[in-house]
């Protein structure tokens, strides 16, 4: 609730997971681990507020989630739904196995730092997203000096769900995408949002053996042809 500050002990492992609906001000920190192993996925699409994944906050305002590592989530491990003003710093996010497993999915939110943290994900990594039940704009989003690993997805992703009026100010800086599935850097506009000032900065990209073929642009000129290459 409002002014609530969860401490878990390095030495602490807490299975379960915590979520806040129209929560300010909360903190969540210790360098202990979050484990959502015990709960079951019981929903289709990872919006509905009946399921938790490890981390989920609707309608909050001012967070920080420092130094804590999350495993085993239901689905995606740390989500805010329409939120203001969130601060992720120094996480870890490993342990993942589930479908549908995001690492951090910011949704109909604005005003977020991620920062020094290392990601491993099933499914996408960092997405930023927006659906019909949060009309809210999505702005001024930072992702800096991280690791992220992607094992079955998209790494740095704005979309698929884009049903916001706008997207604007959205910067990954200064990251190292050691693993890549589908696609390093990806904008999706599923649902027509008006999108402006995403910015991909400064970015350690690793292509390996597990990828889907990927095609280099080498000059200007060249026109990306999708026949056979997206699925």
């Amino acid at each position: 609730k409002d002014n609530d500050s969860v401490y878990i002990d390095k030495e602490a492992i807490v299975f379960g997971s915590l979520y806040s609906e129209g929560g300010k001000n909360i903190r969540v920190f210790g360098g202990g681990t979050i484990d959502n192993t015990t709960e079951e996925r019981i929903c289709e699409n990872c919006y509905e507020n009946y399921t938790k994944g490890t981390l989920r906050f609707y309608d909050c305002k001012d967070i920080k989630i420092e130094d804590i590592i999350l495993v085993n989530s239901s689905n995606w491990v740390l989500a805010l739904f329409d939120c203001d003003n969130a601060v992720i710093d120094n996480i870890k996010i490993v342990g993942h196995w589930r479908y549908n497993a995001d690492g951090i999915d910011i949704t109909n939110t604005s005003n977020v730092s991620i920062k020094n943290s290392f990601i491993r994900s099933f499914d996408d990594t960092i997405t930023i997203k927006a659906i019909y039940e949060h009309p809210s704009v999505v702005e001024n989003i930072v992702v800096d000096n991280c690791v992220l690993w992607c094992d079955w997805g998209n790494n740095c992703e704005v979309g698929i769900e884009t049903d916001a009026p706008v997207y604007r100010n959205i910067v990954f800086k200064n990251s190292d995408l050691v693993h890549n599935a589908a696609t390093a850097m990806d904008i999706q506009n599923g649902c027509g949002a008006d999108i402006s000032n995403v910015t991909f900065e400064n970015l350690n990209i690793e292509y390996s053996k597990y990828a889907l073929p990927m095609v280099f642009q080498k000059s200007e000129e060249q026109v990306f042809d999708a026949e056979g290459k997206m699925g």
